[in-house]
């Protein structure tokens, strides 16, 4: 041989296409943002409701006391609170903000923001039944030295400026006007939706001349889901009703309507027929 080297063999690497995108990206973006905004609009009223509470019922300098006892005082406090207390993500940012208006340290804020939706009373059961004493232990250590660390960081690098902190958000222009107008039509319109949606499950359904077929779905995880579904099946010409369950995950669809149709709404829909 002349030393040469040689080619390699063997099967030639496969080269996988790219998905397309979509063909509207900008009507994709609105309708993802709608879908989000209508999983997460009862934990945010609850959230307003909550800290509108808070603000009315209580003094707005109540929690100034906290704070003569030094930060990680606070923290500790508020970490005592929100541990066993379940608040939604987004409930718990204006129910924060009411609280900072009362008072509450900055940081002691934060630690509620981060305690109190990745912990309460029935998830530190189940961590414990599942998995054990040791893993409990790490994950609460984890979560109360990770939040203090976090509150403490923020105090610090807040306190230089501690004197425009709770003014600024007093401030007001027309976008800002304009923005919580158009959150109050639209949660309003979830809210319409919901309640429909509650009235025609509990509501008996009208007979059909159709047959039925009843498919099992998977990758359904809220009632946003099970309201998506819903409106994709229904929107079919030769659907009459369609009815979907979360637990078990299933579509009944009642019309002159094949079995493989079904399953490709279901598939439209960003879910998997089973």
């Amino acid at each position: 041989t002349d030393g040469s080297a040689k080619p390699a063999t063997g099967p030639l690497p496969i080269i996988e296409p790219q998905q397309p995108l979509p063909a509207n990206r900008t009507a994709a973006l609105v309708s993802h943002s709608l879908e989000l905004l209508r999983s997460i609009w009862g934990w945010l009223v609850f959230g307003v409701v909550v800290s509108a509470a808070i603000t009315a019922f209580m003094p707005q300098h109540a929690l100034d006391g906290l704070a003569t006892y030094g930060g990680l005082a606070a923290m500790g406090v508020t970490l005592i609170i929100s541990v066993p207390l379940y608040v939604c993500a987004t409930a718990s940012v204006p129910i924060a903000a009411a609280l900072v208006a009362s008072g509450l340290p900055a940081g002691a804020a934060l630690v509620f923001l981060m305690a109190g939706p990745a912990t309460n009373v029935a998830t530190l059961g189940a961590v414990y039944r599942t998995l054990g004493r040791r893993p409990l232990a790490i994950y609460l250590t984890t979560i109360i030295v990770g939040s203090i660390a976090c509150g403490w960081a923020f105090q610090f690098v807040i306190s230089a400026d501690s004197a425009t902190i709770g003014h600024e958000h007093e401030m007001s222009n027309w976008w800002s006007i304009a923005s919580a107008a158009l959150l109050a039509v639209l949660i309003v319109w979830f809210a319409t939706q919901d309640l429909l949606r509650l009235k025609r499950r509990w509501t008996p359904a009208a007979p059909t001349n159709g047959p039925t077929i009843e498919v099992g779905v998977a990758g359904m995880t809220c009632g946003n889901c099970v309201a998506k579904l819903e409106k994709t099946l229904a929107g079919d010409a030769h659907v009459e009703q369609a009815r979907v369950t979360l637990q078990p995950g299933q579509a009944v669809v009642h019309g002159e309507v094949s079995e493989d149709r079904v399953r490709e709404l279901i598939q439209q829909a960003g879910f998997q027929p089973r």
